[in-house]
């Protein structure tokens, strides 16, 4: 208060951005959203080092900004991280699911491991399962979590299913003949019937699938990953160097330096005590998630 009358030419607005600025300051991670909820941003500030802004807005299409500079596609960062393929992408933010093929067939595989999701839950089996005599699931209805369970308290370890199963299912490896060693469909592609037969006719026995509009992450990543060039995670380090040194001829060392010592040198990084405990809270709902004293991030959070 008595501020404002020290300085009655500052205007509230000035004021507002300079508090803004210092909440923002704490160490931690924090979410907006802004323009009627079409627009998402979420920051790691830590209380000494880089800023990693994470941001996407109706395109769907995932961007990170470090230390507020020139944006780049969010799949980058990921494999700068050590990401290396799509796949390995994929496999980190989707539920993945396994396709058996045999016979002209498709059949889709249950893990013994009780607490493994699956999208099975909600399919519907092409005809019924039969265990010695007892019905476990009927063709045509769908599978709930107490079919699941009875299914694999009879050692069934899969369940034949119609092409119609697979609508909005993506790959999430490139799908090979293993006769021919030919691509008939690459990571991150849609599996439209046309494909579906193709594979049930190759030498294909097997493939793995996730259905991104029923995962929390939606289509951010599928949409990001296609219209990122970049492959190895080298070539993300290279690249990630040039939006934040431009004009400097990079080196795979050079890269590699700066961006390991902007996260993972401490003598560069820290996330403080205070920032892990809000880090572990808000992303891993657990406290006690990783040690206060790591104060660096890891390429797991």
């Amino acid at each position: 208060h008595r501020d404002l009358h020290s300085f009655p030419t500052r205007r509230s607005s000035d004021l507002e951005r300079v508090i803004v600025s210092q909440l923002h300051r704490s160490p931690g991670v924090f979410f907006e959203t802004a323009s009627n909820r079409t627009y998402f941003l979420g920051k790691i500030i830590p209380y000494r080092g880089s800023w990693v802004e994470f941001e996407y807005d109706q395109k769907n299409t995932l961007y990170v900004r470090i230390d507020r500079k020139r944006k780049f596609l969010g799949t980058i960062f990921l494999r700068a991280l050590g990401l290396r393929s799509d796949e390995d992408i994929l496999k980190t933010f989707y539920l993945a699911d396994t396709i058996q093929v045999s016979n002209g067939k498709l059949a889709w595989h249950i893990s013994e491991d009780a607490t493994q999701p699956t999208h099975l839950l909600g399919a519907k089996p092409a005809h019924a399962v039969v265990v010695k005599g007892e019905e476990i699931a009927h063709s045509g209805r769908k599978i709930t979590p107490s079919i699941l369970k009875a299914l694999r308290n009879h050692k069934v370890t899969s369940v034949e299913i119609e092409t119609a199963e697979l609508d909005g299912a993506m790959t999430l490896a490139d799908v090979v003949d293993t006769t021919t060693g030919e691509v008939l469909l690459e990571a991150n592609h849609e599996l439209t019937a046309d494909k579906i037969h193709k594979i049930i006719e190759s030498g294909v026995t097997s493939f793995q699938v996730f259905f991104p509009e029923r995962d929390d992450v939606g289509n951010i990543i599928t949409n990001t990953l296609r219209r990122d060039s970049v492959r190895k995670p080298e070539e993300a380090l290279i690249e990630i160097y040039r939006k934040l040194r431009p004009g400097d001829p990079p080196t795979l060392d050079t890269a590699t330096a700066l961006f390991e010592g902007m996260f993972f040198d401490p003598r560069k990084y820290d996330f403080s005590r205070v920032g892990r405990l809000k880090f572990n809270i808000k992303l891993y709902e657990n406290q006690d998630a990783t040690s206060l004293d790591h104060r660096t991030l890891t390429p797991e959070d």
